[in-house]
């Protein structure tokens, strides 16, 4: 029997919804779960420098490893890289990543989510989001099942019309 080691389960009945909705879905949620929990397992090994976390070409190895572990032919595409390098850039200026890490990490999510991604985007943000828990000695954090619809309502809250990912918070709906 298939054990959920970390905690994906919720993650996969959300991206076998909205795979469902394009006419992508070859899998079933059990096996989404399955394939996530074996790509998790071998991304949270790796080494990564604090620069490398946030580059556009992570992110997309990122999405493209989901997608080859759902069986989707991954498009690699960020919408706006240089909008994303730009932002990045600045903010990074001012404020380091290291010194509030916590918004950071959930303002990076909405971003990615609402503005840069454009498939596989939970399953994408979910382990950017654990990689950047990992890289900057924080505890790797998953959905509850019973908190799904909460967090979408907070992700669409930090979506269109204000895109405010300063006042998401992933960490309220996670737990063990």
């Amino acid at each position: 029997m298939f054990k959920d080691e970390f905690g994906l389960y919720p993650i996969a009945v959300i991206e076998h919804h909205l795979l469902a909705q394009t006419d992508k879905v070859n899998l079933s949620t059990y096996d989404i779960c399955k394939n996530l929990n074996e790509l998790w397992g071998s991304l949270r090994k790796e080494e990564r420098e604090e620069k490398q976390l946030i580059d556009v070409d992570f992110i997309l190895k990122i999405n493209g490893l989901v997608a080859e572990s759902l069986n989707i032919t991954p498009r690699k595409t960020f919408k706006d890289a240089q909008a994303w390098d730009n932002v990045i850039e600045t903010e990074t200026q001012e404020f380091s990543i290291s010194e509030d890490k916590y918004h950071w990490r959930c303002w990076m999510f909405s971003e990615l989510y609402w503005n840069q991604l454009e498939t596989l985007k939970i399953s994408t943000c979910w382990f950017f989001y654990n990689v950047f828990n990992l890289t900057y000695g924080l505890p790797e954090e998953w959905l509850v099942m019973g908190k799904i619809g909460d967090f979408l309502d907070s992700l669409s809250g930090s979506g269109p019309p204000l895109f405010d990912g300063q006042t998401f918070y992933p960490e309220e709906y996670c737990g063990k």
